[in-house]
């Protein structure tokens, strides 16, 4: 049974689509036989790390979960390369996957010559990277692993989901649409939401107003959203989930270029970006086909970057 240290585990974010990111890699591990012996957890430091560096040397191979990590000069971005470097000193694999790559540092690129795979989520990072001389391959977001609920909208109005762009008042976009306002991420009371009196302040504070009971795993968020009739998304994950469920969507662009690599990835190019005071077509026949031609061809590519790192 191969041992598999995980690094980035993003699931203490309590945050839907990280949680669905980390589900994929478990599930995907535990198919192919493979035993996760650590879970480092996002925001914690591992070369000082006894456990951590107990558990590299004991396992047969390394993954690292690339969601929020390889943007600009993002310090974690340094952090979890070094670990292409230090994996190669001990022979054992190390792998990067599910990342966004955009204008990494030089001390970075460096380190992620030392990886033994990389795959990232859209072509555009592939690109760069072969730019800097480093072989990719592309997957998608790992979210896709998932079928999740289909679009059967019962809830009148439409979504507002918030962002971690600061340049984007979700806010102000669910007053002036009259829209339901909610977040990505949850409590142990249930999914965050903004009630309608403290929209504008709370949205300023950035802390929720209220809790929706019960939704408190990804599959109850995305049936939630499958719900609505349109969905306009300031997150990266809240697109994707919208895709994945042929729910109609609008975009904010964020400030890395996942969501514009996608949309071209998909074929949708720019259409589907959020246009001010307007809400979201219905998804045409076109749209529905290339969006389920997409989530197919994640599919196969996750499956088959799963295979060639734990191969049978």
């Amino acid at each position: 049974m191969p041992k598999v240290a995980v690094f980035n585990d993003t699931r203490p974010m309590r945050h839907f689509g990280c949680d669905a990111v980390m589900a994929a890699i478990d599930d995907s591990v535990a198919a192919r036989g493979g035993d996760v012996i650590l879970h480092h957890p996002v925001g914690r430091e591992w070369d000082a790390d006894s456990t951590a560096l107990a558990a590299i040397a004991d396992a047969d191979l390394v993954l690292i979960n690339g969601e929020a990590t390889m943007h600009r000069d993002l310090p974690v971005a340094l952090r979890w390369s070094k670990l292409g470097p230090h994996c190669a000193a001990l022979g054992k694999p190390c792998y990067l996957i599910n990342a966004t790559v955009q204008q990494i540092k030089d001390a970075v690129r460096k380190n992620l010559a030392a990886l033994t795979g990389i795959w990232v989520r859209d072509h555009r990072s592939a690109v760069e990277l072969h730019s800097l001389g480093i072989a990719a391959e592309m997957t998608g977001d790992l979210t896709y692993f998932h079928d999740l609920p289909r679009h059967q909208p019962t809830a009148a109005r439409g979504l507002v989901l918030d962002s971690a762009d600061r340049r984007h008042d979700m806010g102000v976009i669910a007053a002036a649409l009259g829209l339901d306002y909610v977040a990505m991420r949850y409590s142990n009371r249930g999914l965050k939401t903004y009630r309608k009196r403290f929209l504008r302040r709370q949205f300023e504070t950035g802390k929720p107003s209220g809790r929706i009971a019960g939704i408190t795993t990804f599959q109850a968020f995305a049936a939630y959203l499958a719900a609505r009739p349109f969905v306009v998304t300031g997150r990266f994950h809240g697109l994707c989930f919208a895709i994945n469920g042929g729910t109609p969507f609008a975009a904010m662009s964020l400030s890395s270029w996942k969501v514009d690599a996608m949309l071209d990835d998909i074929g949708l190019g720019r259409d589907r970006l959020y246009q001010p005071g307007q809400l979201p077509p219905p998804l045409t026949p076109t749209e529905l086909d290339l969006m389920a031609r997409y989530k197919v061809d994640v599919q196969r590519r996750i499956a088959a970057m799963f295979d060639r790192i734990l191969p049978s």
